[in-house]
This record gives C-alpha cells, sequence and structure tokens, in this order.
C-alpha cells in the first residue's frame, strides 16, 4: 500500500513538474512571438500610463470650477485646464488603442507565417496526418485568439502597475484617508480579479478546442458527402454537427458569462472605494464626522 501510494505521489509530481515546463516553454513562446511589436506595446502602455496622469489633471480643473463656481469664483481658468485635459486623454486613449492594434496585427502576421514556413518545411507526409479543417482553424481562429493577448493584454500589464500609482500618489496628496480607503479595496479587487480569470481562461481554452474539432469535423463530413449520400448518412451526420454545434454555442456563453462576471467584480469593488470615499468626504463637508481626522475637506479637494 505504501509502494502504491509513493507511485501515485511520484506520478503527482512528474505531472505537476511537466506542466510547470509546459508552462515555462508557452511563455517563452509568447514572449519570442511578442518581440517584433515590443516597440508599439511599449508606445501602447505608455499612452495607457498618460492616461491617469491626464485625468488626474481634468478632475483638479474640474473640481476647481466647480469651487469657483459655488464660491463665487472665476470658474474659466478650471474649465479651460478640465476641457484641455479632456481632449489629451481622448487622443491617448485613441493612440494607446492604434498602437495596441498595430502590435497584436504585427505578431498574428509573423506567428502565421512562421507557422506556414514550418507547415511547408514539414511537408504533406506531416500535414496530411491532421484533419485540414482543424488545420485551418488554427491558423486563423487559434492565432486571431492572440489579439487580445497583444493588443490588450501586453500593453495593460505596465498600465495596471502604474496608473493605480498615480491615482494613489493623487488621493493621498488630497486626502490620506481617501488613499487609505483606496489602498485597502484595491487588493481586493485583485484578488478576485485573479480567480475569475483563472475560470475565464479554463472555459476559454476549453471553447477554442470544441471550436477547433467542429471546424475539422465539418470540413471533413464536406469532403465525404458523396460517400454520405450514398450510404444514406447524410441526416446522421447532420443531427451529429447540430449537437457539436449545440455544444460549442454552450461553451461559447460560458466564456460570455465569464466575460460579465468579471466586469461584475471590477464594478462592485470599484463602487466600494467610491461609496467609502464619498461617505467620508460627505460627512467631513457637512461637519458630521464622529471623530478628528487631522484634516480639513473642502468643496474643491471633496
Amino acid at each position: 500500500m505504501s509502494q502504491a501510494m509513493s507511485t501515485s505521489e511520484l506520478s503527482a509530481d512528474t505531472e505537476k513538474a511537466a506542466s510547470k515546463a509546459r508552462k515555462a516553454e508557452l511563455g517563452a513562446l509568447l514572449k519570442a512571438w511578442g518581440e517584433p511589436a515590443t516597440v508599439l506595446t511599449r508606445q501602447s502602455t505608455a499612452f495607457g500610463a498618460a492616461q491617469y496622469a491626464v485625468f488626474v489633471g481634468f478632475a483638479w480643473g474640474a473640481a476647481w470650477a466647480v469651487s469657483a463656481l459655488v464660491n463665487g469664483g472665476a470658474v474659466w481658468p478650471g474649465l479651460i485646464l478640465a476641457l484641455t485635459c479632456a481632449g489629451l486623454r481622448a487622443a491617448c486613449q485613441a493612440a494607446e488603442t492604434r498602437t495596441g492594434v498595430e502590435a497584436s496585427l504585427k505578431v498574428r502576421q509573423t506567428v502565421r507565417a512562421l507557422a506556414a514556413r514550418k507547415l511547408a518545411a514539414l511537408g504533406p507526409g506531416y500535414t496530411e496526418r491532421f484533419d485540414s479543417g482543424e488545420t485551418t482553424s488554427a491558423l486563423i481562429d487559434a492565432v486571431d485568439k492572440l489579439d487580445g493577448y497583444y493588443g490588450r493584454y501586453r500593453p495593460l500589464m505596465g498600465v495596471v502597475m502604474a496608473g493605480p500609482l498615480i491615482i494613489m500618489a493623487a488621493a493621498f496628496s488630497a486626502s490620506y484617508i481617501v488613499g487609505l480607503i483606496f489602498l485597502i479595496t484595491a487588493p481586493l479587487l485583485i484578488v478576485f480579479m485573479a480567480l475569475v480569470g483563472a475560470g475565464a481562461a479554463a472555459a476559454s481554452k476549453d471553447q477554442l478546442t470544441t471550436l477547433q474539432r467542429l471546424a475539422g469535423r465539418f470540413n471533413d463530413r464536406l469532403r465525404a458527402l458523396e460517400t454520405l449520400n450514398a450510404f444514406n448518412a447524410v441526416e446522421r451526420e447532420r443531427d451529429g454537427l447540430a449537437k457539436a454545434s449545440e455544444d460549442f454555442r454552450r461553451r461559447t456563453m460560458k466564456v460570455l458569462a465569464m466575460a460579465f462576471l468579471s466586469s461584475g467584480v471590477l464594478e462592485f469593488f470599484a463602487a466600494l472605494s467610491v461609496a467609502g470615499s464619498a461617505i467620508y468626504i460627505g460627512f467631513s463637508l457637512l461637519g458630521e464626522m464622529p471623530f478628528s481626522t487631522g484634516e480639513t475637506i473642502t468643496l474643491q479637494t471633496g
């Protein structure tokens, strides 16, 4: 019995090591594929981070204008600052999206070219071992799946590190209490988004595998249509394709459900931090705080 347990533990350790090695291999492959678009990815990251800095300027200008309006001061300086920053933010957002799309396009073109050259080098003897529909789906649909990773995820990796630091610095400069609220709620958001993201990644992988199988099956049945007609098997294969399509639909809806769940988690924790800040600022402006915080909140600061 102890020998069986040792064998089982050894097998589990081997599987973990193999999985770890596979992940490292895939990570190195993704990094290599992204090399041709490194400059574009960094530009997209820079434009994304710049949006946060410009947004702080917009918020300051809008607060300045509102405070001046209430207190009977000059509104135009704050309004001009807010409008200028709003225009700059829109320009940065457009530049971020454009460079991200260009980076994704460049990577996908590179990957398709590499795959095509590899298949040509291996020759028909290799490609005939696989369904042509599955191979085509891998070259088209599977490569297109890289769009989100290289066009949005990789540029945002730098943004999600720089952006919160900018917002946190602006919050602490105005109120240390609000800064602490942001500091407490941010880790909760990261943890729950990671949990939901892991489930979404597994569902997306499952959906892609099902799509490749469906494409291969459809292509094979299409080529063998005359044979199916000869053996009166068209209706049976039609029903089989319908069931496979329904299975693919269910898996796709599961991916969409996970995506909506991610949005819900993001909105919940964002609302939590905003609500906490609003309650504190509101009571401070009304002078109803039950304890002294050691700071004075003005309308403009709030």
